[in-house]
């Protein structure tokens, strides 16, 4: 059974006449996301500002509050993040159009191996339906996320090709290099309750909250290398990077069930606003390897010709290393 493990997620989030705020860490995927383009606009950090709808993913306790509106209804609205480091798509742009240098590529694969290898990071976020009334709220939304890891070498190959950094062709590896990625569908059941206070000035107002979470696995995919190289004399390319992955026939898009539960409290006096949340109290879902099936992905390029296997094969034949992610 291939298990996806929910970390616990704390948010602190404070609020005052400019509405500034302080959220930790960064979201994970498949916990709840806000149903706001405000939300969006300030990459998250809403969480002690966020009403109605867009407060049931970030912190219900929100809901709690006297300033919370009668009903809101929030129709399907997507995000999409991405990034990569330690080079970004920005230090690429800068040479659009133009050959790179070999000092710009030099200096880059000394961030590159200063930070183990370059990362990329996607992430797509779509509510598909939320809605509040009253102190409740209800919310579907998907997250599909992306993961990728080149090892050094693998990033030498592709900023130089198989002459390298040197110049002379060399033999690559590209070991430790790795794809991730997933499709998750959540329907959570959210509250918040005033506790104490009654939200007069001078006063305050504490609120607490909860969340249910009922989640679907939608798809996955792991991809890992397994002694893929370039080698220079005689020249060959091995690439050997088998994949687990979900199977797409008669697929009814369920490939694992759970249910989570987030916390929340919140505290409001007057213009200053503080919030706090913890995701995956308890979270147990997991995908099976019920609809998963293995692709060894081995291909290989001599001077004398080449072969391939990528045809499916049942998960049980998948190599352990694999199965173990």
């Amino acid at each position: 059974m291939t298990t996806v493990t929910m970390r616990h997620i704390a948010r602190l989030g404070f609020a005052a006449t400019l509405s500034a705020l302080l959220t930790l860490p960064t979201s994970l995927g498949a916990q709840m996301v806000s149903a706001s383009p405000t939300g969006l606009g300030m990459a998250g950090n809403n969480g002690a500002v966020a009403r109605g709808a867009s407060a049931l993913g970030v912190n219900p306790a929100n809901l709690g509050f006297p300033d919370n509106p009668g009903w809101s209804l929030v129709v399907p609205m997507a995000g999409v993040r991405q990034g990569i480091s330690p080079v970004s798509l920005g230090d690429i742009a800068d040479y659009e159009g133009r050959l790179i240098p070999d000092s710009q590529k030099d200096a880059w694969m000394q961030e590159i191996e200063a930070e183990g290898g370059q990362k990329g990071l996607g992430r797509l976020e779509l509510s598909l339906f939320a809605l509040s009334v009253g102190n409740f709220g209800f919310q579907v939304h998907t997250q599909g996320y992306a993961d990728a890891n080149l090892n050094p070498e693998a990033a030498e190959l592709l900023l130089y090709g198989n002459a390298g950094r040197t110049g002379t062709p060399g033999d690559f590896s590209l070991d430790g290099s790795a794809l991730d990625g997933s499709g998750i569908t959540t329907f959570a059941f959210g509250g918040g309750f005033p506790v104490s206070g009654d939200g007069s000035p001078g006063s305050g107002i504490l609120t607490l909250g909860a969340n249910l979470t009922y989640s679907v696995g939608n798809m996955v995919g792991i991809a890992r290398d397994a002694g893929s190289q370039v080698i220079s004399d005689p020249l060959e390319v091995d690439v050997a990077f088998p994949v687990i992955h979900t199977a797409t026939d008669e697929y009814d898009w369920n490939g694992g069930t759970g249910f989570g539960l987030d916390l929340g409290a919140a505290w409001m006096d007057g213009p200053l606003r503080l919030g706090a949340s913890l995701a995956n109290v308890f979270n147990t879902f997991e995908f099976t390897t019920d609809n998963l099936v293995y692709r060894p992905l081995d291909i290989t390029f001599t001077e004398d010709g080449s072969s391939t296997d990528t045809d499916t094969r049942p998960i049980e034949e998948a190599p352990q290393f694999l199965l173990d992610q």
